[in-house]
C-alpha cells in the first residue's frame, strides 16, 4: 500500500478545499481525501434569517411536552391547592411506619417467579425506568407532533404527580427494599430517593385518571378504561417485580394518584387543556363491541 499517495492525497484534498471554500466565499470545507472537498458551513439560507422556510421561530407544537408541562407547573403550585401540598393531600396516604403489611405481601411481586419476572417483564421494566409518557402514546395511537394537547396533559400528570410523590417521600423517608434486605439484589439501581409512596404508581394512576375523564368527554372513555387502569398498575407493580419498591409503596401511589388527577381536574388551566385535547381526538369512533379481556 502507498501511505505517502494517502498522505499526498489527503494533503492535496484539505489545501484544494481550504482555497476553494476561501475563493468562492461560501464557509468552512474539511478534505475527505484525494481532492474531495465536504461543505460543512455553508447556510442553506445565505442570509440566515429564514433557515428552512421556518419564517415565524421555533413552532409551538415542537415544544417537547415534559418542557411545556414543567413551565405549566409553575404557575399551578402558586394557587391552591397545589401551593400547599400537605394540606391538599397529607391525609390521603397513611405514615409507612403505621402499616403492618406481612412480608409475604410486601415482597410478594418481588420474589414469586423471581427468574420468570426477569425473563417476562426485566426488557420493559428497564424502559420503564425514567419517563414512560410513550406506552400511553401507544395506547391512543398519538405523537407530541399529531396530538400536542394530549401529550401535554399526560406529560402534565406526570410532573405534577413526580413532585407531590418526591414531597411525600422525603417526608416519611422509607427505607427501599435493598437497605433493609441486601439479599434482593434489585433489578435496576436503587434510586437516590425514599422508598414511599411509589412515584411510578402515583404518576401512572394520575395520568389513567386524567385520560379516562379526557376520553369520557370525546364519548370513547369506556373502551378505553381497562386498558388505562391495567397499565398504570403493570407499571407500578413493575417496580416491584424489580425489588425497588414495597407493596404499600404502589397502593399508597394508587390513592395518591387518584387525589392529584381529581386535584388536576378542578383546575380552570387543565380543563383548557382538556378542551383541547378533546379537540384533537374528535374524530374517534367509539367502539360498540366488549373491550378484549387482555391482561397487560
Amino acid at each position: 500500500m502507498n501511505f505517502n499517495g494517502a498522505g499526498d492525497g489527503a494533503s492535496d484534498g484539505a489545501s484544494d478545499g481550504a482555497s476553494d471554500g476561501a475563493s468562492r466565499r461560501r464557509g468552512s470545507f474539511i478534505s475527505a481525501g484525494s481532492g474531495i472537498s465536504l461543505p460543512v458551513a455553508i447556510p442553506l439560507d445565505p442570509d440566515g434569517r429564514e433557515l428552512l422556510g421556518l419564517k415565524g421561530g421555533f413552532e409551538e407544537n415542537d415544544v417537547a411536552p415534559g418542557l411545556w408541562a414543567r413551565n405549566k407547573i409553575l404557575t399551578l403550585i402558586r394557587k391552591p391547592p397545589f401551593n400547599n401540598f400537605d394540606f391538599a393531600f397529607g391525609g390521603k396516604i397513611d405514615d409507612p411506619a403505621t402499616i403492618k403489611l406481612p412480608q409475604v405481601e410486601e415482597f410478594k411481586h418481588a420474589l414469586d417467579r423471581r427468574q420468570l419476572n426477569l425473563t417476562d417483564f426485566g426488557a420493559e421494566i428497564a424502559d420503564q425506568a425514567g419517563s414512560f409518557d410513550h406506552y400511553y402514546h401507544h395506547i391512543l395511537s398519538i405523537t407530541p407532533r399529531t396530538h400536542p394537547n394530549t401529550a401535554r396533559l399526560i406529560a402534565l400528570g406526570m410532573h405534577m404527580a413526580s413532585l407531590v410523590g418526591m414531597h411525600f417521600k422525603l417526608k416519611y423517608m422509607r427505607a427501599r427494599p435493598a437497605q433493609v434486605h441486601p439479599g434482593m439484589m434489585p433489578m435496576l439501581p436503587t434510586p437516590a430517593h425514599p422508598s414511599y409512596p411509589s412515584n411510578h404508581a402515583t404518576q401512572a394512576v394520575t395520568v389513567s385518571d386524567l385520560l379516562k375523564a379526557l376520553l369520557d368527554e370525546v364519548g370513547i372513555g369506556t373502551q378505553f378504561a381497562l386498558y388505562l387502569d391495567e397499565l398504570a398498575e403493570r407499571i407500578a407493580i413493575n417496580r416491584e417485580r424489580a425489588g425497588l419498591h414495597y407493596r404499600s409503596d404502589s397502593e399508597a401511589g394508587e390513592v395518591l394518584g387518584r387525589e392529584i388527577a381529581k386535584k388536576l381536574l378542578e383546575d380552570t388551566d387543565v380543563q383548557q387543556i382538556i378542551a383541547n385535547a378533546k379537540t384533537e381526538l374528535a374524530n374517534r369512533v367509539p367502539h360498540t363491541g366488549t373491550p378484549l379481556g387482555v391482561k397487560l
